[in-house]
């Protein structure tokens, strides 16, 4: 079963210069599909583009089935007075949820006070809420510390095979060694299929420096 379908998909912000050009991909059920590209690659665009943010220029994206969605940042007022325990609840975020993703030491803090890496935490748990078909997620692990990042990674080899999950990320090495299928991105798609395949396309994408 198809879950995402994206065909001969284009986008431009200022109707002249393509972002994005002809992309063309599927996500399986159950698949993890990786998304690599270099800075200004059109991968954040593209995320925006299969969640329905922007409109395309061409092309259409077909999405079946729940969608939940971890953002690469997000912009909180410093005055929020929300607590982590209050924000799960109304997300309506189980108890196996929080203790899954070892959430349940900051229940009491307000959001605002939370670390990066824990606020990227708790989005995990928000977009986890009523146990969405289909998880997309932007960057999860970008500007954390390396506790934060191990334990990221560690929740994405959990629910690998368990969601369907579309993941944006320029960690190269994460995206080989947990997705199932690797799309690599520059402005259009370079390749597109296993991981074990991707590095030489991924070297012509990025340069030998960026693989070690």
């Amino acid at each position: 079963m198809r879950r995402v379908r994206v065909k001969d998909l284009s986008f431009s912000y200022d109707g002249r210069t393509p972002v994005i050009e002809n992309v063309t991909f599927e996500v399986e059920d159950g698949e993890f599909v990786g998304i690599i590209g270099p800075n200004g690659s059109g991968k954040t665009t593209l995320i925006k583009l299969v969640l329905g943010l922007l409109k395309p220029s061409a092309g259409s994206v077909f999405v079946s089935g729940s969608v939940g969605y971890v953002p690469q940042r997000i912009s909180t007022d410093q005055s929020f007075p929300g607590t982590a325990d209050e924000i799960l609840k109304a997300s309506g975020s189980s108890e196996e949820i929080i203790d899954r993703l070892h959430l349940r030491r900051i229940l009491c803090r307000k959001f605002v006070d939370l670390s990066g890496g824990e606020q990227r935490t708790l989005l995990f748990g928000i977009a986890l809420a009523g146990d969405p078909e289909i998880l997309i997620l932007d960057e999860p692990t970008a500007g954390v510390d390396a506790h934060t990042k191990a334990h990221i990674s560690a929740i994405l080899e959990d629910l690998k095979g368990t969601k369907t999950i579309l993941m944006v990320s320029h960690d190269i090495g994460l995206v080989l060694r947990v997705a199932t299928k690797v799309v690599c991105l520059n402005r259009r798609v370079h390749y597109i299929g296993p991981p074990e395949k991707a590095p030489a396309f991924i070297e012509e994408l990025f340069g030998m420096r960026a693989l070690r």
